[in-house]
């Protein structure tokens, strides 16, 4: 009877073990998490700022790129590389044209260049995690 009992007991711990594996890789699978540094201008109105959806998976990333100037902005879909020491991302803007980000992420913070084919120069910008988009679709 104990031996019964033992065996019993062994196979509802591999159950649960491998349960726990499951529950534990599913969670890694994919991050999904928004950096913005949007700011709401009472006065006129408007959201003015730079935030990036992301969805990060293993190595690769992919996201929406949000760039405000007044009201929501259209998103720019990149996708790229990502590590705990840098990510690259690169997208297609119909307006903006080639879009660059190569940064990190650290402590809550994305610190990241922003470079826009149409732009002069590219913008460093300090985006901060928050819970949802401003807009999103």
């Amino acid at each position: 009877m104990i031996v019964l009992d033992m065996r019993l007991l062994k196979v509802l711990l591999i159950f649960a073990l491998g349960a726990m594996i499951r529950t534990n890789a599913q969670g890694q699978s994919s991050q999904h998490q928004v950096y913005s540094n949007v700011a709401y201008n009472e006065e006129a109105g408007d959201l003015i700022g730079t935030e990036l959806e992301l969805n990060l998976q293993g190595k690769s990333a992919t996201g929406q790129l949000r760039i405000y100037q007044g009201s929501c902005a259209d998103p720019i879909a990149v996708s790229g590389t990502f590590s705990p020491h840098e990510m690259r991302l690169a997208g297609q803007s119909g307006i903006l044209g080639k879009v660059e980000i190569v940064g990190a992420i650290k402590a809550g913070e994305l610190r990241a260049t922003v470079r826009l084919a149409l732009a002069e120069k590219p913008e460093f910008v300090i985006l901060k995690k928050i819970p949802k988009a401003h807009c999103s679709n």
